[in-house]
């Protein structure tokens, strides 16, 4: 459940990555969106924050 704050940095910056990713970064965001009711609500409010920022903000 990503208790450990590192963890859940390490693993926000990865999906940031994926989302940026300018093949399939936005077919990846809007699967998650479309199926965000289906993953636990603590993964929801995780999912939502990443999703709403800019995906061309990762960084390298």
């Amino acid at each position: 459940m990503l208790a450990q704050k590192g963890e859940r940095k390490r693993i926000q910056a990865t999906l940031r990555r994926l989302f940026a990713d300018p093949k399939h970064g936005e077919a990846i965001r809007e699967d998650l969106r479309a199926g965000l009711s289906a993953v636990p609500i603590w993964m929801q409010e995780f999912l939502r924050e990443i999703l709403r920022a800019d995906p061309h903000e990762a960084k390298p």
